[in-house]
Formats: C-alpha cells, structure tokens, sequence
C-alpha cells in the first residue's frame, strides 16, 4: 500500500516491523525536521540470538518514495552509540 506522508507510513510502521522483526518492542516513534523536511524517527528493541539489540530508524519520505537508514547496536552498548547513531541519522539526505 502506498503512503502520501511520512506520518502514514510512521504510523503503520510498527505494524510491519513485528511481523519481520522478533520481539520487537517501539521505544519511540516521532517525526523530525532535517533541512526542510519531515522524517520518521523510530527507536525500537529486539532480541537476536540471545542478544538484546537496541535500533534506530530513520525514514526520508521523497516523492511517495521512503529512503532509510538503521543504527543497531547491542542494549548496552546504545547509550555510547546514540550520539553517533543521532548525527548520522540527522545528516541522512538523498540526492
């Protein structure tokens, strides 16, 4: 199904990560502004082979096209992580 805002496609996002995704569980799920632009930015969790991984998902919304980006790192190793994960993420642009 196509989608004409990034907000739709936020909003069924969770939706079709738990189907994909074992024990996925949304931490947060926001829209953002990078240079202009509305983008989707979702945190979630998971378990992969008995490791509690931590992700962040960054979606740009281009003519009903969506370009995305994910940082993943272990639970624990996130915080450390974050910062990097958030600069990349924000600076994401397609040409």
């Amino acid at each position: 199904m196509g989608y004409k805002t990034i907000e739709g496609y936020a909003n069924a996002l969770p939706e079709k990560l738990k189907g994909y995704i074992e024990h996925f569980v949304k931490v947060r799920d926001e829209i953002i502004i990078i240079r202009q632009y509305k983008c989707s930015e979702t945190v979630y969790n998971y378990s992969k082979d008995g490791f509690q991984v931590k992700a962040a998902l960054y979606q740009h919304m281009i003519n009903s096209q969506v370009y995305s980006i994910t940082c993943t790192a272990t639970e624990e190793a996130y915080i450390k992580y974050e910062p990097i994960f958030d600069k990349v993420g924000r600076s994401f642009e397609v040409r």
